[in-house]
């Protein structure tokens, strides 16, 4: 029963529990013990959610970044994911997918980054091992697997990138709980 309590989802800060002026994660664990009097208990807790760096770095002469948004994430996080998940996670059908708000604060022009941190429910898509390199990540992406969208512009031309999180860059499509990723996302040409 634990396993299916779950919250909705519509950006990075639903994971966040207030207490007073504290805001928090929820973390899980548990423990499989005898309880008897002196008997101390001791559980690992771990984070419900996965941790995203990502560092935008514009190195092109001709583009500007005007913004970023994470998209296809799963509308739902569970409140305990401290066990075997299985292969696909949420089970398709148990969830929408969102996209977290439009983040253009701050242009990005030639010669700048960005960063910034967010949170993300777990959504784990597999591993394709057919995708040979960098270049066909996204040909081979699965339905709902969660990417990065970066919005641009080289001489009035729209432009936009996508990125597909995951383990690696290539063949893993998994965001796994109590994991951080760091991602460097480079735009060096049109």
């Amino acid at each position: 029963d634990l396993k299916k309590r779950l919250r909705a989802v519509s950006d990075d800060q639903n994971f966040l529990s207030a207490n007073g002026t504290d805001r928090f994660l929820v973390f899980s664990g548990f423990v499989t013990s005898v309880i008897s009097q002196g008997v101390r208990l001791e559980c690992t807790l771990k984070r419900n959610v996965a941790k995203v760096n990502i560092r935008i770095v514009n190195s092109s002469s001709d583009v500007t970044v005007n913004s970023w948004q994470l998209r296809s994430v799963p509308s739902v996080s569970y409140y305990f994911t401290n066990f075997e998940l299985p292969e696909i996670w949420p089970a398709v059908g148990d969830f929408t997918v969102i996209d977290y708000p439009l983040q253009s604060a701050a242009k990005v022009s030639p010669g700048n980054e960005a960063s910034f941190l967010s949170y993300l429910p777990i959504n784990k898509w597999g591993v394709v091992d057919a995708v040979a390199n960098e270049e066909y990540k996204n040909d081979y992406a699965p339905e709902g697997s969660t990417y990065l969208q970066i919005n641009a512009e080289s001489g009035g031309e729209p432009l936009t990138y996508r990125f597909y999180l995951g383990g690696n860059m290539t063949t893993d499509f998994n965001i796994l709980p109590n994991v951080s990723y760091t991602y460097t996302f480079e735009i060096k040409s049109k």
